[in-house]
């Protein structure tokens, strides 16, 4: 029993297998074939094909093709495919709309818009939004919808649509006629009529239409009626569509009711029912059906009035599922929510991360503060320092001068010395070799090339070439030298070139040249080897030197300041 039970399964298995493979589906719906032909290929021939179909009218197809490239999304899609996917949704949600499924409308534009603002560009963001403020208008929720079309406004900075922009100006306008408000009724229309789009059979019947809408407003309305009329025969003429036709008719019997001509209002309010039923849109104008019914009420025909306010509420009942509705409605309230609850939990963690920045920022101002007081004293002391380094430079500049005029007082003293030296017989001048006579004539001709001429301000003026010039030899010149100033050759030689140096740099002659020139005026090679020795010699360098001659000069001749 339980061997043919098993063969049993194997061979239902087995056929049904085969039927599998054969391709022919157990069971196949009205659009399996259309689906699998589309399942291939690739979403962008998908929305071509969707698009193709929106234009032939034929929107149940449209709306397949759509469901299939919705079906496609996955989490880890690219931007790209989370464009196209959006765009799905924005369509299917048009179509149920279009065939007055509002409420399946609402769930794929949710369902859109969420996947729409997980972009990065939100391109169709702002059709969204309005699509969506025209559902609630079409609940007579005029407030709620004029919030979704204000967002939309606020998203066409990112829709690349011109249209778009044209028809959610529109919609905003048709909003501000429903709630009645005058300013933003001409706030709106002044937008519309700036709006840049493209000459179409539909741009110049809504130019025309929404001109009779501001008429109306204005009570001219002679040339509002005109002008509905000539919007339906455009319409009509044109082919823009039965729903302008029976937009431009409903206003019509509207303006001849204001006006007080109840006959000429019913004649329009019968073609514009006619025409929607026959069109299959009545959905989209069950106000008329309201209308008729409060006009054979007016006229006392009460059998009438109850037959068409009985049609009025099944077709409001048919399409206006508000348990459906509501709980979409809920739906995007929920997701609103998410998003301010998102934004504020964003506002929170921006305002966390301020408030560190700025404790950071004010323990980075009190070191900054504390790294200025620092650098303030730094220079409180640098300056003071330099006061009394400057206060030094000038007691020493002082005092070399004063050097100065002692070494001349000196020389002459010295060379008075040596006349008298030379006037005594056989007086020894120290414990060396040398004569008197000899020792005596050498110094002077020591002293009378040092005071007398230039010659040590040569680069090449050496203990030899001095030697050649006093006529004498490098062992009695070095011995003079260092018995008689106390000091050795390179000594010697250097404090009459620093004299000359100190001479020039205090010179307005030698203003023009630099204190490098100078030095190699008086024999330095180098201006490092004489801003060292002149260091050495005066305490000071060349640079501080020629400054407190200035100082000097500008103290000494106030006038020259002015």
């Amino acid at each position: 029993m339980f061997g043919i039970l098993r063969n049993l399964v194997l061979f239902i298995a087995l056929l049904y297998y085969a039927l599998a493979m054969s391709g022919t589906p157990v069971d196949e719906g009205k659009y399996s074939i259309l689906i699998r032909e589309m399942t291939a290929l690739p979403t962008e021939v998908l929305l071509e094909k969707g698009n193709s179909a929106e234009e032939e009218k034929d929107y149940d197809k449209a709306l397949v093709i759509y469901m299939v490239v919705c079906n496609r999304f996955k989490d880890d899609m690219d931007e790209a495919g989370r464009e196209q996917i959006s765009y799905a949704y924005f369509r299917a949600g048009y179509m149920h709309y279009e065939c007055g499924r509002y409420s399946k409308a609402m769930k794929f534009y949710l369902d859109g818009l969420k996947l729409c603002e997980s972009t990065e560009s939100k391109k169709y963001a702002a059709g969204f939004y309005k699509d969506i403020g025209i559902i609630y208008n079409a609940y007579h929720d005029y407030e709620r919808g004029m919030y979704y079309l204000k967002k939309g406004e606020e998203a066409l900075p990112a829709c690349p649509d011109s249209l778009m922009r044209y028809k959610l100006c529109t919609s905003l306008f048709f909003n501000s006629l429903a709630l009645n408000d005058k300013k933003q009724i001409e706030d709106s229309y002044r937008k519309l009529r700036s709006v840049k789009s493209k000459s179409t059979p539909l741009t110049r019947y809504m130019e025309v239409y929404t001109s009779g809408l501001m008429d109306l407003q204005l009570e001219k309305f002679e040339d509002a009626a005109a002008k509905f009329l000539a919007a339906a025969q455009m319409a009509d003429r044109n082919e823009v569509g039965p729903l302008y036709e029976c937009s431009a008719y409903e206003w019509l019997y509207k303006t001849r009711w204001q006006q007080g001509k109840p006959d000429s209002a019913f004649k329009y309010m019968n073609i514009c029912r006619n025409l929607a039923e026959e069109r299959g849109i009545l959905h989209r104008f069950t106000i008329t059906l309201r209308d008729l019914a409060e006009f054979y009420e007016h006229k006392g025909d009460m059998a009438r009035s109850q037959q068409y306010k009985a049609e009025y509420f099944t077709e409001m009942d048919s399409i206006f599922n508000t348990r459906e509705f509501d709980i979409v409605k809920n739906g995007l309230s929920e997701y609103e929510m998410e998003k301010v609850e998102t934004e504020i939990r964003d506002l929170q963690e921006k305002e966390e991360k301020r408030t560190a920045t700025i404790r950071r920022l004010g323990w980075i101002l009190l070191m900054i503060i504390g790294v200025s007081a620092a650098l303030v004293g730094l220079i409180v002391v640098i300056y003071r320092q330099k006061k009394n380094l400057d206060k030094s430079y000038r007691d020493l500049f002082g005092m070399y001068n004063r050097l100065e005029e002692n070494h001349e007082r000196a020389s002459v003293q010295y060379r008075e010395c040596l006349d008298m030296l030379e006037r005594k017989d056989r007086k020894r001048y120290d414990s060396s070799s040398l004569t008197d006579e000899k020792g005596l004539k050498l110094m002077r001709e020591i002293d009378r090339i040092m005071e007398n001429t230039e010659e040590y301000c040569r680069e090449d003026f050496t203990l030899d070439y001095l030697c050649s010039l006093v006529d004498s030899n490098t062992s009695y010149v070095s011995r003079i030298i260092n018995s008689h100033y106390g000091k050795n050759f390179n000594s010697f030689i250097n404090e009459y070139r620093i004299r000359v140096a100190c001479q020039r740099l205090s010179d307005r002659q030698y203003s023009r040249q630099t204190i490098g020139a100078i030095g190699q005026s008086v024999g330095f090679r180098s201006n490092t080897t004489f801003t060292a020795v002149f260091r050495r010699v005066t305490g000071m360098t060349p640079s501080v030197y020629q400054k407190m001659v200035r100082e000097n000069r500008d103290d000494d001749n106030p006038a020259d300041c002015e």
